[in-house]
């Protein structure tokens, strides 16, 4: 992919938009993440199902704003590759809470390379996305996951809900730190 961005307007009101946009879309992947790890671990098939539809539909969404500013081609791409990424996690938690250590291990392994994939999407549409830093904050949100269903299979909820702030913090970083490079 070569990927051209569309012209950006770089008023503050269209820069402080555009991060409320991202921040707001990466705060609900943050919840999503949330809600499928509990209805996994309370085993609740119908939750499950809504909580992983919503995660879907939040990576068309951050898709769509990437869209916004590279063009459907690129939105889609991201879409793809950040479907790859909670499709990963979902696995990385079924296989945490079944404490299938082969599953776990593949699932990491998959999330490392979706990961890898995702900076080198993301530091090919944008130079002020250096794809070793976009991979370094990736890595820490996928390591932020697996740590997050390690406790809540042990049922240390009040631990799991300390590490869900870090979460959220660390998303909002994500996003603002996409939103400062395409303005």
């Amino acid at each position: 992919y070569i990927i051209q961005p569309k012209t950006v307007a770089t008023t503050t009101g269209k820069a402080s938009d555009l991060r409320a946009a991202l921040v707001a879309l990466f705060i609900k992947h943050a919840e999503g993440h949330r809600l499928v790890a509990y209805a996994m671990y309370y085993n609740d098939s119908r939750l499950i199902q809504i909580a992983s539809q919503e995660l879907l539909q939040n990576s068309k969404d951050i898709g769509d704003a990437i869209a916004s500013i590279y063009g459907r081609d690129a939105g889609d791409r991201f879409t793809q590759l950040f479907n790859g990424h909670i499709l990963g996690v979902a696995k990385l938690y079924k296989s945490t809470l079944a404490n299938n250590s082969t599953g776990i291990n593949d699932a990491w392994n998959a999330l490392v390379s979706n990961a890898q994939d995702i900076a080198n999407f993301l530091s090919s549409a944008n130079p002020y996305l250096p794809k070793d830093t976009v991979f370094n904050l990736l890595a820490t949100h996928a390591s932020q996951a697996r740590q997050q269903i390690m406790l809540i299979s042990q049922g240390k909820f009040a631990e799991e809900s300390q590490l869900y702030d870090q979460m959220r913090a660390h998303l909002i970083l994500i996003a603002d730190a996409v939103a400062e490079a395409i303005v």
